[in-house]
């Protein structure tokens, strides 16, 4: 049975964590290098055309940018929210946006109990880098459970890919190349994969204090 997104919604925009305003619901956050096609992604998981922004100067989303989202399957509906991480390895951006990115993402990642899985896009031909891996390390060291996703597979021929997908699953130290997710914003491939994955994480039971969950700066 196909899941589908009945509703998706941009709600803001913030630096830092938590943001306010946002009712206690699963989080799944969406990591990767500017223009490893994350926008694109976004839009293809809850089909529309623009809810994310793209472009082609790499380190537009310079803050964490928030959209509730709802899916539906087999007569069932489940919610939660998709977080847009700023993007790493950002050129364009200016170095006063690049040192802020690391306290950024470990303010987030840190004592947030709505965030129960995180996607880490890596490009299919591109060798991970060194922002991958410490966003990988920062995931773990706060066990955040991790999907690693490989984009833009359309970019290279069906012949190539499976040795394309055994080169990246053995950089990141992974047993089985089978465990990564291949999609395509493009065509469409993996996409109802993917959305199988974050059905199972929007079901996911969520306990959070009582207290302090909406406090701090934010927006």
């Amino acid at each position: 049975m196909a899941i589908r997104c009945v509703e998706a919604t941009f709600r803001v925009t913030a630096t830092r964590w938590p943001a306010k305003g946002l009712e206690p619901m699963v989080e799944v956050c969406f990591c990767g290098r500017s223009n490893v096609g994350k926008s694109s992604l976004l839009n293809s998981l809850v089909n529309r055309r623009t809810l994310a922004r793209t472009s082609n100067t790499p380190g537009r989303t310079q803050g964490i940018n928030v959209f509730e989202v709802k899916f539906a399957k087999a007569g069932n509906n489940r919610q939660g929210y998709f977080v847009d991480l700023p993007g790493y390895g950002f050129a364009a951006a200016p170095e006063s946006v690049r040192r802020k990115w690391r306290p950024m993402m470990l303010g987030y990642f840190r004592d947030n109990p709505r965030l129960k899985a995180a996607v880490v896009l890596l490009d299919i031909r591109r060798e991970p880098g060194e922002g991958d891996f410490e966003t990988l390390e920062m995931l773990e060291e706060f066990e955040i459970p991790t999907l690693a996703v490989v984009t833009k597979i359309d970019k290279v021929s069906k012949g190539k890919r499976g040795g394309d997908l055994k080169r990246i699953a053995s950089a990141l130290g992974m047993d089985d190349w089978h465990d990564l997710r291949a999609v395509s914003s493009q065509d469409g491939t993996g996409i109802q994969d993917l959305l199988g994955d974050i059905w199972e994480v929007f079901g996911t039971p969520l306990t959070i204090p009582t207290q302090g969950t909406e406090e701090g700066p934010g927006g």
